[in-house]
């Protein structure tokens, strides 16, 4: 390049550090966003209001680009599957989550990680698939190995509402899985996490001890290896099963929910 003196030293070595093309060190990616859910049958008008989560399936999907994790809606069906296979996707402040009166249900016993007790009444977007609620996943379906080279953690990282909030599955039988709870210890991402391979994909029940307006902010994380390709441009600007793995949280003497 004609503005480069031949006395310079290689571009690789530039700020004392030197990069081999086609190789890349590994880093740790990630990304916060804040997800709405709105509890109960009363309208919305902020931000993201025009599309109204209220049916169908759809994820909290995990993606990869240009360096970052990318925290989004994703509807293989359309929002409210309206539109089969169109494949939508949506940023997190472009849509809400309703959970109307119709999920709501009076518990037969305590459940702690909702801090309800007998007879109270709470709102449950349930884990399996049912008519007329929203069916939400949590994916990581979008990401490769490589670049991303670890499992995914989503974790809660901040949390407002008029009530509770935990994410949990269950069977049934065995006492609920529990990976997030409000109600258990507040807000602590290093215990009210999710994490799951690349390619990973599962449904969970979400749960509300009041109605209201909830904002549930989340914050993806993992390990990744930047392609040879942009990591050596790097170097030219002188920068020289899927599976969910289950977490439990510290439960006693709840209610099957």
């Amino acid at each position: 390049m004609k503005y480069l003196r031949k006395s310079l030293i290689p571009l690789c070595c530039l700020g004392a550090l030197c990069v081999t093309a086609g190789t890349a060190s590994a880093a740790t990616v990630t990304d916060t966003a804040t997800f709405i859910f709105v509890v109960g049958d009363d309208p919305y008008t902020e931000t993201g209001s025009a599309n109204e989560w209220s049916t169908g399936h759809g994820d909290i999907g995990v993606g990869y680009h240009d360096g970052e994790l990318e925290l989004h809606y994703h509807f293989v069906d359309g929002l409210n599957d309206s539109a089969p296979n169109s494949d939508l996707e949506l940023e997190p402040h472009e849509a809400y989550i309703r959970a109307a009166s119709s999920t709501s249900s009076i518990t037969s016993g305590p459940i702690s990680f909702l801090g309800t007790n007998t007879g109270d009444t709470i709102w449950r977007l349930p884990q399996s698939n049912t008519a007329g609620i929203p069916f939400i996943g949590i994916a990581g379906e979008e990401l490769t190995n490589p670049p991303i080279t670890s499992d995914v953690t989503l974790s809660l990282t901040r949390f407002s509402g008029p009530g509770q909030f935990a994410i949990w599955q269950a069977d049934g039988v065995n006492p609920p899985d529990v990976f997030m709870s409000t109600a258990i210890d507040g807000v602590d991402p290093a215990v009210d996490q999710i994490t799951f391979g690349v390619g990973g994909h599962d449904h969970f029940n979400y749960g509300f001890s009041a109605e209201g307006v909830y904002e549930v902010e989340f914050t993806a994380s993992a390990t990744a290896v930047p392609e040879p390709g942009s990591f050596a441009a790097l170097a030219a600007v002188g920068a020289c099963g899927t599976y969910i793995r289950r977490r439990r949280k510290s439960k006693s003497g709840v209610a099957q929910a």
